[in-house]
């Protein structure tokens, strides 16, 4: 069995300069929680003109923000 999951990692400044900002207490909780799943966002790609649902969580093990998707 293969494993098709991808994963993006971000910046930390960035993801807390452009996204936590922009999100309620309770989603912040979603992503920053150890033992939850994070939390899914709809994210737009200009280039292709398509719409992909990743889930944005954070990563406890190096402190840094990943979107996931499979």
């Amino acid at each position: 069995m293969r494993n098709n999951q991808t994963r993006l990692m971000l910046p930390k400044d960035d993801v807390v300069a452009h996204i936590l900002d922009y999100l309620t207490d309770e989603e912040r909780l979603m992503i920053e929680d150890a033992n939850n799943r994070g939390l899914r966002i709809r994210v737009y790609d200009s280039d292709t003109e398509s719409l992909h649902q990743l889930t944005l969580k954070k990563w406890h093990s190096s402190g840094s923000y990943v979107f996931i998707s499979n």
